[in-house]
């Protein structure tokens, strides 16, 4: 049935049968009209009952607010054709006991807000204005007639829910507040609430129904389902002011349904499916039936058509894009089910092959700048010359191997005097060329500071603020830096978040105790310590950077301290044995060596850096 179509447009394609979806269309939107037709009888059903549902909650609110506007002017009058009682307390309590199926409290409240007798004596000296819910009525002395309120928490005591209202009095001395309690309110309602709705019908079947929080029905259009319990709870609103619509089997019936909650109680509204719709059923089931098997069958050749042409092609495309993006660059597209997919293809594949010689050509030259990155950073560092590794007074040597071509961790030494000797090691919280440029710029002002004269806190804590400048990187750097006194074998020196180092060569290898400082760059104003060690004669310290301690094997162990300590140990006792000259460089070479052969199965994924000092 099909050709081959690697010459032909997508579009040539289609067009052979367009004819045929154009009919399609025509038979789909009879279909259309249908559900449109039909989404609107259930609109309209679901807002004619929600209508009547809201109806006759507000005529249960408004029935409830005329009552109580009765009371309240009735009360209003009664207290000012009676003002030789208006400060009896009793007088007040009396009238409420015996109207107390709806009464609760009595106020009368002067003309600067305060209550000056009440039902409830505690309220006594009440100021009105003093909270929000008793402040909403003063505007009865700025003029308003009469004001009602909600439920709600009372301003006394929140707990209390009370529905209140207030008349002013006519010659404008104050008001009288009227309350009604929330078991009074309910009261009410369970006495009024049935009447609502006995006989009140939707349409000619429809009918309404109030259901209580126990889901009992406590009122109904027909008295005969009253006390029946709701079942399917799930038709009732969750709270107060929702209108929930639902499409259940209400009494027998297929009803749509609409529920409010308001102050308690559930007014339900149901309406009959078979009343709601009165075209033919018949007509709309055999157009439904008619344009499914048309639907069917257009959707079978458009999918074969789509699946061919389109589709099969589209995605062979992107499986070869995913295994590109993936990184395998020698995947070739090879779709040619038609002109455009052809083109495609080769449109790919060129672009890859482009891709590929860009790649090799960046790679190229990304190498040759590390490279000379690596050999910049190699020279910034001191060189361990024959005066360092092999005075008289010392003993010194140091190594670097970065984690990547160039990294953060870095060493410095250089003689202040002829009797001093700056030793400094670090590791920046980064790695790769932002690491390295930091590491540069902490290198060089650790050494000016110090060069300047600075005890060694003074200098961590100036080196600190500088670093601390335009840090848009947010990079820190750990340090131990101390200078040491040929002399006397003092050294000075500051532990700024960096590892403990190691004193060995006369008692077996100890982490030095000393107190630790925050890292430099971190935060602006740090005060560091300055602390001190004497160096015996044949004694060395160890300096190292935690790509040491915390190398991994392949099962996830570090190197760790024990391991570091029990080395130093061993190739001490055998330098001196073998009386080698070159101690320091040959401790550094073994530490490095050993790492390296406990984690060969694992990259290397922190920079390793170590110094070794020893004071003859």
């Amino acid at each position: 049935m099909f050709r081959d179509n690697s010459t032909k447009k997508v579009g040539t394609i289609i067009k052979r049968w367009l004819f045929i979806v154009i009919f399609a269309a025509f038979v789909i939107s009879i279909a259309g009209i249908i559900a449109v037709q039909s989404f609107y009888q259930q609109l309209y059903s679901f807002s004619l009952i929600e209508e009547g549902v809201k109806d006759v909650s507000e005529d249960v609110d408004q029935t409830f607010s005329d009552l109580l506007y009765d009371y309240t002017h009735d009360f209003t009058e009664l207290i000012e054709d009676n003002k030789s009682n208006m400060k009896d307390p009793a007088w007040l309590s009396d009238l409420v006991d015996m109207n107390s199926a709806f009464v609760s409290e009595i106020n009368i409240v002067d003309n600067q807000g305060f209550i000056t007798n009440s039902s409830m004596p505690e309220y006594i000296g009440w100021d009105m204005n003093s909270e929000e819910q008793s402040a909403e009525f003063m505007c009865l002395l700025n003029g308003r007639e009469y004001y009602e309120q909600d439920m709600r928490g009372n301003a006394y005591d929140e707990s209390i829910q009370m529905v209140y209202a207030g008349a002013r009095f006519s010659d404008g001395s104050g008001f009288l507040q009227l309350g009604i309690s929330k078991e009074n309110y309910i009261s009410y309602l369970q006495d009024t609430l049935a009447s609502e709705v006995r006989n009140r019908r939707i349409g000619v079947k429809g009918m309404y129904v109030i259901v209580d929080s126990d889901h009992r029905i406590i009122g109904s259009t027909d008295d005969a389902f009253n006390g029946h319990t709701v079942v399917r709870t799930e038709i009732l609103a969750n709270r107060e002011g929702e209108f929930r619509r639902s499409r259940i089997n209400l009494f027998d019936q297929d009803c749509y349904v609409v529920s409010t909650l308001k102050n308690g109680y559930y007014f339900v509204g149901g309406f009959p499916v078979s009343e709601a719709g009165h075209f033919g059923r018949i007509d709309k089931i055999l157009i439904i039936t008619v344009n499914i098997l048309m639907l069917l069958c257009i959707f079978g050749i458009l999918s074969r058509l789509l699946n061919t042409h389109v589709v099969k092609g589209i995605e062979d495309i992107n499986d070869s894009l995913t295994k590109i993006t993936g990184g395998d660059l020698d995947e070739k597209a090879e779709v040619t089910n038609s002109l455009e997919f052809t083109e495609l293809s080769r449109g790919i594949n060129s672009t890859v092959d482009r891709l590929k010689q860009m790649i090799a050509e960046a790679d190229a030259r990304i190498d040759e700048e590390l490279a000379m990155a690596n050999n910049i950073q190699q020279a910034s560092l001191p060189d361990c010359s024959r005066e360092f590794r092999e005075n008289e007074r010392f003993s010194l040597y140091a190594s670097m191997e970065t984690a990547k071509t160039v990294g953060g961790d870095f060493y410095d030494f250089y003689k202040l005097s002829d009797d001093l000797l700056a030793v400094t090691i670090a590791d920046v919280s980064d790695k790769g060329i932002p690491a390295a440029m930091f590491m540069m710029r902490a290198k060089a002002v650790m050494k000016r500071m110090a060069e300047e004269g600075r005890s060694v806190e003074d200098m961590a804590a100036a080196a600190n603020r500088e670093l601390w400048e335009n840090n848009e990187g947010n990079m820190f750097v750990t340090v131990w830096t101390g200078i040491l006194d040929l002399r006397t074998g003092v050294m000075r020196y500051v532990h700024a978040g960096h590892t403990c180092p190691v004193l060995f060569g006369i008692d077996d290898p100890v982490f030095v105790k000393q107190k630790r400082d925050l890292m430099l760059g971190a935060m602006p104003e740090v005060t560091y310590h300055g602390q001190e060690i004497r160096l015996r004669h044949g004694e060395a310290l160890f300096l190292y950077t935690d790509g040491v301690t915390e190398a991994e094997e392949a099962g996830g162990k570090l190197y760790g301290n024990e391991r570091l300590t029990s080395l130093l140990a061993a190739k001490d006792k055998e330098l001196k044995k073998d009386g080698a000259k070159e101690y320091c460089r040959e401790i550094c070479d073994a530490v490095i060596s050993d790492v390296h052969e406990y984690s060969k199965d694992v990259p290397q994924s922190d920079d390793i850096t170590v110094l070794c000092l020893k004071y003859r």
